[in-house]
């Protein structure tokens, strides 16, 4: 994550953030806004505020502008930086939600029982790899 608008040389964020199928915007603290200012020297734009239903009720939260992109296991970037709008949880005591922009810019899959979410920026690597299709039918080996 970072400023958006921020410098191509300033640092990311690393964070780790929690991809929920149900969340409908990105979600982030305070001390993540306060850390991107820090390191760009610019304060995300404001877009105002947003009311959002949680498990707790409904709440309402200022909505940023910042970039984010996202790394795979071995650190190397799966795709460019994107603008995203992402809420912001004052008390910094929120789970970090990717919201959907993940699924408008890489191939993302999940299958019954696995604990896993699978990213990919082309098909042909994901249907590789995701264990649904390379078990049964889907591999040759089933009916």
């Amino acid at each position: 994550m970072r400023t958006a608008g921020a410098s191509i040389n300033c640092a990311p964020l690393g964070q780790s953030l929690l991809y929920d199928t149900g969340a409908e915007i990105m979600s982030i603290n305070q001390q993540d806004v306060d850390q991107m200012q820090a390191m760009s020297g610019l304060e995300p734009p404001t877009f105002g505020h947003s009311q959002l239903v949680t498990g707790n009720g409904v709440v309402s939260r200022r909505v940023v502008e910042i970039e984010v992109s996202i790394r795979d296991h071995n650190w190397a970037v799966m795709c460019p930086f994107v603008k995203v709008l992402a809420a912001v949880n004052p008390d910094n005591t929120a789970e970090r939600l990717t919201g959907p922009w993940m699924k408008f810019v890489l191939f993302t899959a999940t299958s019954p029982g696995a604990d896993n979410l699978y990213l990919t920026d082309n098909k042909a690597e994901l249907v590789y790899h995701h264990p649904a299709w390379t078990t049964g039918a889907a591999a040759g080996t089933g009916p």
